[in-house]
């Protein structure tokens, strides 16, 4: 299904809790950003913390809001 977008939003404490040792976690953060590069797939990470209680996502269904999301970056 080449034109199936796909959006999927995990929180920051999975990638935090180091289940399984450092290497689990680095093979999950490689994999995540290795379908990040896809064009048809967004990874984005909910925050433990709301620090502005303004930030609102406005991109969810009917536009009502929900917590706000950052995108899974590489650190350089």
């Amino acid at each position: 299904m080449p034109n199936t977008s796909f959006c999927f939003t995990t929180e920051q404490a999975l990638l935090e809790r180091h289940f399984g040792g450092p290497e689990v976690t680095k093979a999950l953060l490689d994999h995540l950003l290795e379908q990040q590069r896809r064009r048809n797939v967004e990874v984005q990470i909910m925050p433990l913390r709301q620090e502005d209680p303004r930030l609102r996502r406005t991109d969810a269904p009917g536009g009502n809001g929900g917590p706000p999301v950052d995108r899974l970056r590489r650190s350089t």
